[in-house]
């Protein structure tokens, strides 16, 4: 079938799942985003934790909201309002 299938796997070197690839390293080179592997069979557990949302724009986006408050007064939202939609 002339397909080449590949092995995704953690930094720590453990299977996550196998599939097929559906561009060449040329492509894959060019791009900075799209899909490049068909995934056949899923192999990680179910009982490891998952880890999303720990990366650095993760934890960036996670602080930015914890400093942002909602004003809470009429006066303090017409200072934060967007100036087309003053009243």
């Amino acid at each position: 079938m002339n397909q080449d299938i590949v092995v995704i796997t953690t930094r720590g070197g453990k299977a996550i799942c196998t599939g097929v690839v559906l561009m060449t390293m040329a492509v894959i080179s060019t791009r900075d985003h799209g899909v490049v592997v068909k995934i056949k069979r899923v192999i990680m557990e179910r009982r490891l934790p998952r880890k999303w949302g720990l990366g650095p724009e993760a934890s960036q986006k996670k602080m930015m909201i914890q400093k942002w408050t909602a004003p809470q007064t009429r006066e303090s939202q017409r200072q934060h309002a967007h100036p087309d939609y003053r009243y």
